[in-house]
């Protein structure tokens, strides 16, 4: 199976030991243990059939097949894959592929589209992926209704981040074999990358995740991919109920878990969020996002000092990432410790001059913090200014902030225009809302200064 993101990481194969010489072919003695087979990678031969069970009788289309061929039973002479059953002696060893369909092109057919389909999907297993794109446009040329080409090169400009390009191919692998849920649920995955920047691709990318659902309903990653697009469109019940099915079909997956902890979170159920985080934890202890997450859920409980003691843990762990400095310095100011947050903020900055997530930081605590000691106007306004700068003017939470700041310095005509620039550019984000109501107090000559209630939770960025 080709993966395109975190699902999981198969260490490479080590070459197979070959026993027996057939000609040019190499074959594989039947009496291999079948632990010499599972979770190995190979490829098709020229005479491979795929069966729908081990008795071999009922064949099965090629696209329904997972390429490439990862065993996952043995039966004697048969091997158990992704979609259906092969012959051991149908297989090559995927080390093998390229050369054998390189010398297949070479003696036996030089316009075979099978071949340079198969050699394309070994290139991209290598990590060659402009080979495998060039082997796929010779596969598709060669045969222009070659569903599975079309879906495996959509898979490889996926990977490489071409969102169109990949829906394009998608496009037409439907087209040729309208059975394949993994098409669908790939298309969709190239839709929802599109819908960081256009939110209606959003909506096409979840029709795509309800057509591969229909056609495998025990299909995991498809419910977890469908949830995270219910998530982006804030629909949390939703994007819950997917990631419910996810982890019953997938008990093992801590992605699932943790994305349930971020949809928990979303809906203020942050003891609901901390075990589903536990339990990604316990999954990939080595997943930082989880205890990342965790210590955000702990602060929305109250729990600062576990929340602190989370975030020092991180640091200590990873001492140059400087966003844990900043999720530190929440908690902190959670705390109502305004000076170790300031503290914190003045450490990004030391740390990264170029980056404007301390100088957004600093401005936010001397605008709006809740104890007036700590705010300082015309401090606000120059780490407000610079955060902006380094922003490009383009992030609405910066203008937003810069805005308050104005409003602190009793500069309401700045503040207005900087925070009807904040609402301009949250067009359809959850801010919106929140940036209006705090437009009309600054139009009433009024600055915005938070309550203690208020900064349980980040300011998201």
């Amino acid at each position: 199976m080709i993966e395109i993101m975190y699902f999981c990481n198969i260490p490479k194969l080590s070459r197979t030991l070959f026993f027996g010489l057939v000609t040019i072919f190499f074959i594989f003695p039947s009496s291999l243990y079948a632990e010499d087979w599972i979770g190995k990678k190979f490829m098709p031969n020229a005479d491979i059939k795929y069966f729908k069970t081990s008795k071999a009788v009922e064949e099965v289309p090629a696209e329904s097949i997972e390429f490439p061929l990862t065993v996952t039973q043995t039966d004697k002479e048969h091997l158990k894959v992704s979609g259906g059953w092969v012959k051991k002696t149908h297989v090559i060893p995927l080390d093998e592929a390229i050369d054998y369909y390189s010398d297949y092109l070479k003696t036996k057919n030089p316009f075979s589209s099978w071949a340079y389909t198969n050699r394309a999907i070994s290139w991209h297993e290598k990590n060659e992926n402009s080979k495998a794109i060039n082997d796929f446009i010779w596969a598709t040329r060669f045969d222009s209704k070659n569903a599975i080409a079309y879906h495996y090169e959509g898979v490889t400009w996926l990977v490489r981040r071409e969102n169109d390009t990949a829906v394009d191919r998608f496009d037409n692998a439907a087209k040729f074999f309208p059975d394949n849920p993994k098409t669908y649920f790939y298309r969709g995955v190239a839709k929802y990358e599109r819908g960081t920047y256009y939110r209606p691709a959003y909506d096409l990318a979840l029709k795509d995740f309800d057509k591969s659902i229909a056609l495998a309903p025990d299909f995991p990653e498809a419910y977890q991919k469908r949830g995270d697009t219910y998530f982006q469109l804030e629909k949390f019940e939703q994007a819950l109920k997917d990631y419910d099915t996810a982890v019953r079909l997938n008990p093992n997956s801590h992605i699932a878990y943790f994305n349930r902890g971020l949809a928990w979170t979303r809906k203020g159920k942050p003891q609901k969020a901390i075990k589903d985080f536990d339990a990604a934890i316990r999954l990939n202890a080595e997943f930082w996002l989880a205890y990342q997450s965790r210590g955000y859920a702990w602060n929305a409980l109250g729990e600062y000092e576990k929340a602190i003691k989370e975030f020092n843990a991180l640091i200590k762990q990873d001492p140059d990432y400087f966003f844990y400095i900043i999720d530190r310095a929440y908690c902190h100011s959670s705390k109502g410790k305004y000076d170790l947050a300031i503290q914190d903020y003045q450490e990004v900055i030391h740390q990264r001059p170029d980056s404007p997530h301390g100088h957004n930081g600093v401005s936010w605590i001397r605008s709006t913090c809740p104890d007036p000691q700590y705010r300082d106007g015309n401090a606000a306004v120059e780490s407000g200014k610079k955060a902006c700068e380094l922003s490009r003017w383009r992030n609405p939470e910066y203008l937003d902030t810069l805005a308050a700041a104005y409003a602190e310095n009793n500069d309401f005509e700045q503040s207005i225009k900087y925070q009807k620039r904040a609402i301009q550019l949250s067009d359809g984000d959850s801010s919106r809302e929140e940036f209006e109501s705090r437009l009309k107090l600054y139009q009433a000559g009024k600055p915005y200064h938070q309550t203690p209630a208020e900064i349980q939770l980040p300011k998201p960025e």
